[in-house]
């Protein structure tokens, strides 16, 4: 199947094929994570050469703009040159160090998304901590644990991601204390050190980048990284809506004015309640809003590229990958 799709997005992109599915008038807004070699058997980041070779693409194919010229082009309309806005999500560590040298060659302006909580200690959030959790341990034990620990039965056990999402669906919706203690909880039953955990920046790094690089803006992606899928209760969304605006403009000296709900999720309150703090409210594919009742205003898609294949990247950039959506 790996095999067909990429002999497929191959010729899709070489044979210009894919321009026949483009809109007209269209921008697009692309969201990245890790930039890393570093080994990663269930949740590989995008390689460094791969992200050269897509920024190199971008600059030879569009015209990379911020959030703030979004009015310009809704009231323009020009469709001279494709129009792309570059985020990044969590605030990793590895966005200073591979994925910035390289922006900075193009002077790209981006996005970064950043989880409050994080950059007090430089500790990933909560999704990232069981990934490397579930990357670590042996998946029988880690199966036992779950169904003696938690009742909780692990039906997907044939690929390490298909095991975390599984838990992260069955953790989505418990507070984030009890997510934190389950996480202490593994921590210790399977003897692992904390610095498993993938290093994220801190307020210095921020802080760092901010005096150095004038194309990196900063936008929110909640306190703590609760999925806001079914959360309703108002002093949560408070602290991870409003709170962690409030913390990132003093820290930084800086209005703030985009928010990324964490995956994409979110409830009919936590969207107005965001809608009332911030310009942008980000959200993922698939391109449509899940509740009809809420205005599209203020609402903008993103594109996740995380593949280390060129053609499918850059299709996926275009929003063509649902053709050959994964299973």
């Amino acid at each position: 199947m790996q095999i067909f799709r990429k002999t497929i997005f191959n010729f899709l992109l070489r044979s210009g094929i894919y321009k026949l599915f483009l809109k007209k008038n269209e921008f697009y807004i692309l969201c990245l994570h890790r930039i890393s070699n570093e080994f990663s058997p269930g949740y590989p980041p995008m390689k460094i050469d791969m992200f050269s070779q897509i920024m190199d693409y971008i600059n030879s194919n569009f015209e990379v703009i911020s959030f703030n010229q979004l009015d310009e082009i809704n009231s323009t309309h020009s469709t001279k040159t494709k129009k792309l806005i570059i985020t990044f999500d969590d605030g990793y560590l590895d966005f200073k160090t591979n994925a910035l040298p390289i922006l900075n060659k193009y002077n790209f302006p981006v996005t970064v998304n950043l989880i409050t909580d994080v950059l007090d200690n430089g500790e990933a959030h909560w999704t990232q901590k069981l990934s490397s959790i579930v990357e670590k341990v042996e998946t029988k034990l880690l199966i036992e644990y779950f169904k003696d620990e938690y009742q909780f039965k692990i039906i997907n056990s044939n690929s390490i991601e298909k095991i975390g999402l599984e838990i992260f669906n069955n953790w989505k919706k418990l507070s984030i204390d009890e997510i934190n203690k389950r996480i202490h909880d593994l921590l210790i039953r399977f003897e692992l050190e904390r610095n498993i955990f993938i290093p994220m920046m801190k307020w210095n790094d921020i802080e760092e980048i901010s005096s150095n690089y004038t194309n990196v803006t900063w936008g929110c992606h909640t306190q703590s990284h609760l999925n806001l899928t079914d959360c309703s209760v108002d002093n949560i969304l408070e602290k991870e809506i409003v709170i962690s605006k409030q913390t990132l403009e003093t820290g930084l000296n800086t209005s703030i004015n985009v928010f990324a709900f964490p995956n994409g999720d979110y409830t009919i309150k936590s969207m107005e309640k965001a809608k009332k703090n911030y310009d942008f409210i980000l959200l993922t594919e698939p391109h449509k809003l899940r509740d009809k009742v809420i205005n599209r205003n203020k609402i903008y898609f993103r594109n996740q590229l995380y593949y280390n294949t060129f053609s499918e990247n850059i299709l996926k950039m275009y929003g063509l990958h649902n053709i050959f959506k994964r299973k």
